[in-house]
């Protein structure tokens, strides 16, 4: 699943589809503007990679590393503002 923007209420998202067995990809923009960067994935932007709870995101730097990321067990961020990601990953 593709969602984009990693904000607060869309991490509340990913993490049901997360948990659900889905695999879960984040894109975002250059500087996010999270209000509640603590409970954000959008985070991961900054930090390159943090924690929520049980949930791992790390900041992927293309469609590779997204791959790779989500092979490991992470949620990839990936700095993307027009999704142009969906050529490649083809999400559902």
């Amino acid at each position: 699943m593709l969602v984009r923007g990693g904000g607060d209420l869309a991490t509340g998202v990913a993490a049901r589809l997360w948990r659900s067995g889905f695999w879960v990809v984040i894109t975002e923009i250059e500087q996010p503007l999270a209000v509640r960067r603590l409970v954000a994935l959008a985070e991961a932007v900054y930090a390159r990679e943090l924690v929520i709870e049980d949930l791992n995101a790390r900041r992927a730097e293309n469609v590779p590393g997204v791959q790779l990321a989500l092979r490991q067990g992470v949620i990839p961020v990936l700095v993307d503002p027009e999704a142009d990601c969906r050529s490649e990953l083809r999400p559902a």
